[in-house]
């Protein structure tokens, strides 16, 4: 899998520069097809001008063995002889460079052309035997009238029919090396824009890729130094586009983050000073509860007191019950025992309203232990 966006953006646009390179290519075959068609028809071409240049030659021949041949006159046997032995050669060369041009593709304009080439040479030789037994009849009168009937306006369709056909052939031969010329320009054109394209793209392809990459990595390095617990990166602020909002959040969740951490720390700060305050409020307690037992031991100890004061007091009042009623038999011993009597009644009096306070203080206390 490709995992990296940096590979797949190499990838994609290695895709459609490698697209275009086939379109490119698949042109080039085009071209490559086209121009092979455009060779051949070069070829077919020249070789339709070669013969017809032959065709012309021996047409030319033709028509220039009728001046030879008046020329030579009836003195001159052996030229004239030699003319009519040229005639079937230079048919024969006329014949064949048509046949020739007939089996090389043509157009219909050039079928149409070659068709009214052959038919005006075959209607021109075929009045040369006439004119020719005349002339060897010595009928010179009789030739020039067939001449100027015949042969000479036959001839005259036959070279225009011929100028014609190189017209024709000429016509194609320019518009076959405009196309190749153009197919030419157009395949250089096409390699160039390929050139272009790749100088263009290969840049950009590496600027696009390095513009989105490298903040990626960074928001990467960021984000995993911020899981690392280091908040102490700077985290640059973005543009508008995706990566920098991306950027942007990054460094918004940082401050935030920041920003509770710093709560969290003074909450601990505030939780230590509030635990140190327990732990004293808790020392001082023990401490009070400490004191409170010292007490409890010491009011336990008056209780004992007091118990012994208390038994005290009973054993006092029995003897004093005991001296009272010993005082109704001793009446004789005056108001002196009675007053003593009195101010014993008076102490025991005063012992149990001690008693009362105390019973209450150990109220109090039992209370406050209770609270505590």
């Amino acid at each position: 899998m490709l995992k990296r966006i940096q590979t797949r953006l190499y990838l994609i646009f290695g895709v459609i520069l490698t697209a275009v390179v086939l379109c490119v290519c698949g042109y080039a075959y085009v071209a490559k097809t086209n121009a092979a068609t455009m060779r051949a028809n070069y070829k077919a071409d020249v070789e339709s001008a070669v013969h017809l240049g032959t065709a012309q030659d021996g047409i030319w021949g033709l028509r220039w063995g009728f001046a030879q041949f008046i020329a030579l006159g009836e003195g001159n046997p052996e030229g004239r002889a030699k003319v009519l032995a040229d005639d079937p050669k230079r048919l024969q060369a006329v014949t064949e460079a048509f046949d020739a041009l007939s089996k090389i593709p043509k157009s219909e304009e050039e079928e149409r052309s070659l068709k009214e080439l052959t038919a005006a040479f075959d209607t021109y030789y075929k009045a040369r035997a006439p004119w020719f037994e005349l002339m060897n009849q010595g009928k010179t009168a009789e030739a020039a009238e067939l001449r100027a009937k015949t042969t000479t306006p036959f001839g005259a369709a036959t070279v225009k029919a011929l100028a014609t056909m190189f017209e024709v052939q000429k016509k194609h031969a320019e518009a076959d090396i405009k196309n190749a010329e153009a197919a030419e320009a157009t395949l250089t054109t096409a390699l160039a824009l390929v050139g272009l394209v790749l100088l263009l793209t290969l840049p950009a392809v590496w600027w696009l890729a390095r513009s989105i990459v490298r903040p990626l990595n960074a928001g990467v390095a960021q984000v995993v130094a911020v899981a690392e617990g280091d908040l102490s990166q700077t985290i640059p602020a973005g543009d508008g586009s995706e990566i920098g909002r991306l950027s942007n959040a990054l460094r918004a969740m940082q401050l935030r983050m920041r920003d509770m951490i710093g709560s969290i720390r003074q909450s601990a700060d505030s939780i230590q000073v509030a635990s140190s305050e327990v732990s004293a409020g808790n020392l001082d307690l023990s401490q009070r509860t400490e004191r409170q037992a010292s007490a409890l031991q010491e009011t336990a100890a008056s209780m004992e007191q007091l118990g012994s004061t208390v038994k005290q007091n009973a054993d006092n009042a029995k003897q004093a019950n005991q001296l009272a009623m010993g005082a109704s038999t001793v009446a004789i011993k005056g108001g002196e025992v009675v007053d003593q009597v009195v101010e014993t009644m008076k102490g025991i009096n005063d012992s149990s309203k001690k008693i009362a306070d105390i019973i209450s203080v150990i109220d109090s206390i039992a209370f406050q232990t209770n609270i505590l």
